[in-house]
């Protein structure tokens, strides 16, 4: 038996392990309040973290489940539990981790909805006016977004060394979990981004600035909600369902049409895990799907 745990204090190194390993503020936010929730479970009970066991855990979800939450709820509250027991032990605090017996409700992967064709991507680059400043701006955002698949507050946050034409590169030094990765950019977006940099930046940046991507405003790192406002314009222009992520969800979805790996799909996302990239394999799937029902005789 252990001696009486504090989980106040189990809470306090968890919370301070997430900020180590760099977790966003909101996401140590969410799991404190809901591994809490889990030891309030436990101290009801009289059992201890250290001591709880795979059917203990379980007992907590089932009470979520009866409650009854949805399960993709009940699957987001589970989650940090299971952070929660690998950082246990990671610290030695516990021999086994009781979590990995635990079968989470099975959740079904919502697939990315409205994605522009091939097509419709074109059409939507061929929409700004290239001939004023705004509009080269416009273009090479849309094309970085289309050829990187990057997101769009990696875009937002791009410096001028980050960007490399030469070698069709971008360096995000912040992305999703602040990971530093590079992102590949294709010859049409590299000439556009020159385009940006060479004969329209230079006329709006301050000395010394290191944005690359400048408002209209100028001077100043672009505004997300700028980049919303005109990629959604250009959408309904040409009649299709557009934001700065479906550019990230074509450019994934065409890459896999046209034979690029999952494991490829998931480096360019920059996704950790395989599992987040599948969903664009289902995708496919549904549209090979549609055409056999379509075309094949014995459909």
């Amino acid at each position: 038996m252990n001696e009486q745990v504090d989980n106040s204090k189990l809470l306090a190194d968890f919370t301070a392990h997430l900020a180590v390993i760099r977790r966003s503020p909101a996401t140590i936010d969410n799991y404190r309040k809901n591994v809490r929730r889990y030891l309030s479970y436990l101290d009801k009970h009289s059992i201890s973290p250290l001591e709880a066991d795979a059917d203990d855990i379980e007992g907590f979800q089932g009470e979520l489940i009866a409650k009854p939450y949805p399960l993709p709820t009940v699957d987001s509250y589970m989650r940090p539990i299971m952070v929660f027991y690998k950082f246990l032990r990671r610290e030695q605090l516990i021999l086994r981790n009781p979590f990995e017996l635990v079968e989470l409700p099975r959740v079904l992967r919502r697939l990315p909805k409205n994605v522009p064709t091939e097509q419709d991507i074109l059409k939507v680059l061929s929409l700004p006016d290239t001939k004023t400043n705004k509009g080269i701006l416009q273009r090479a955002i849309m094309e970085t977004l289309y050829s990187s698949a990057i997101r769009r507050s990696e875009l937002c946050a791009l410096n001028l060394d980050d960007v490399d034409t030469a070698k069709g590169e971008l360096r995000i030094r912040h992305g999703k979990g602040d990971k530093f990765r590079v992102a590949l950019i294709g010859h049409e977006a590299c000439l556009w981004l020159r385009a940006y940099r060479d004969l329209v930046r230079p006329k709006y940046a301050k000395p010394n600035e290191q944005q690359f991507f400048l408002g209209y405003t100028w001077g100043r790192r672009i505004n997300p909600l700028i980049v919303n406002r005109f990629i959604n314009s250009f959408g309904k222009k040409a009649g299709v369902k557009l934001s700065p992520h479906s550019f990230r969800n074509a450019s994934a979805t065409h890459m896999m049409r046209h034979g690029a790996s999952l494991m490829q799909i998931r480096e360019m996302l920059g996704h950790v895990f395989l599992t987040t990239s599948q969903k664009y394999v289902e995708v496919t799937i549904e549209d090979l799907k549609r055409e056999i029902r379509k075309y094949h005789p014995r459909k």
